[in-house]
């Protein structure tokens, strides 16, 4: 079996600019994970993708901020 996509180029992209970009690298990691459901690295590519659209939604201001933290 195959390595599922890698989470460190994920890291590497989850920190560039365009919001664009980055969501189109995060929506094809997610496309791309159920093929890869037996590897150990599975559950890793997709919160990876989350975190990322999530950041995402809220730099967008689709998120409270406040709401994510732990007070």
């Amino acid at each position: 079996m195959t390595e599922p996509p890698k989470t460190k180029q994920h890291n590497a992209v989850r920190s560039l600019g365009p919001r664009i970009v980055t969501r189109a690298y995060a929506l094809k990691l997610m496309a791309r994970t159920p093929q890869y459901q037996g590897n150990w690295n599975y559950g890793n590519a997709i919160h990876d993708a989350n975190m990322v659209l999530g950041r995402i939604a809220v730099r967008a201001g689709h998120i409270d901020p406040e709401l994510l933290t732990c007070n």
